[in-house]
C-alpha cells in the first residue's frame, strides 16, 4: 500500500509538472518580462545557494503570441536550470530584448561550459537539444559558445511571430 501511494503521489507530480510544461500559468497573468522576473525571484527564493542572476529586459511588444512566449519563458527556464545544475554557475545573465521584427535572446553563465562534444553524447545535452528545436520551430537561429571552464553563451535570435490567433 504504501508503495502505490508513493508511485500514486509521483503520477499526480508528473503529470502536474507536464500539465504545467504546456502552458505556464504565470504567462495567463503576467507578460513575459514579468514571467522572468518572477521565475529568477522563485528560484532565490527557492534556495539560497541559487547563484546570482541578473536580468536585463527591454522593448517587448506586448502583444506576443502566447507561442513565442511560452517558448522564451521555457528557454529561459531550462538555460537557467542547466547553468545551475550542470555549469555550477556562480552568476547567470539573462538578457531578453526586441528589435525591428525579432526577439533576442541571450544567457550567459560563468559555469563549467560544455564539452566539445555535447552535441554527440547520447547521455548529454537533451535540454540544449530541446532549446534547439524550439528555436528551430520559431524560425530562429541559436549561437552557442562555451568552453570547458569558460562558461557558456547562449544567443538566440527569433522572429516576432504575427499575433493572428495566438
Amino acid at each position: 500500500l504504501d508503495y502505490l501511494t508513493t508511485l500514486l503521489n509521483e503520477t499526480a507530480e508528473e503529470t502536474r509538472r507536464i500539465s504545467h510544461n504546456l502552458s505556464p500559468m504565470v504567462l495567463e497573468k503576467y507578460s513575459l518580462s514579468e514571467a522572468i522576473i518572477l521565475f529568477v525571484q522563485r528560484l532565490k527564493l527557492k534556495d539560497d545557494q541559487t547563484p546570482k542572476i541578473y536580468t536585463s529586459i527591454g522593448n517587448l511588444p506586448s502583444n506576443l503570441p502566447i507561442i513565442l512566449s511560452v517558448s522564451i519563458y521555457r528557454i529561459v527556464q531550462e538555460l537557467v536550470q542547466n547553468a545551475i545544475k550542470h555549469a555550477r554557475a556562480q552568476s547567470i545573465n539573462i538578457l531578453l530584448n526586441s528589435h525591428q521584427d525579432k526577439v533576442l535572446l541571450i544567457v550567459e553563465d560563468d559555469g563549467v561550459g560544455l564539452p566539445q562534444d555535447w552535441e554527440n553524447n547520447p547521455r548529454g545535452g537533451i535540454g540544449l537539444k530541446n532549446v534547439k528545436t524550439r528555436v528551430s520551430l520559431l524560425g530562429g537561429n541559436i549561437v552557442i559558445q562555451t568552453g570547458l571552464r569558460k562558461g557558456t553563451s547562449i544567443l538566440i535570435e527569433a522572429p516576432l511571430l504575427q499575433n493572428n490567433s495566438s
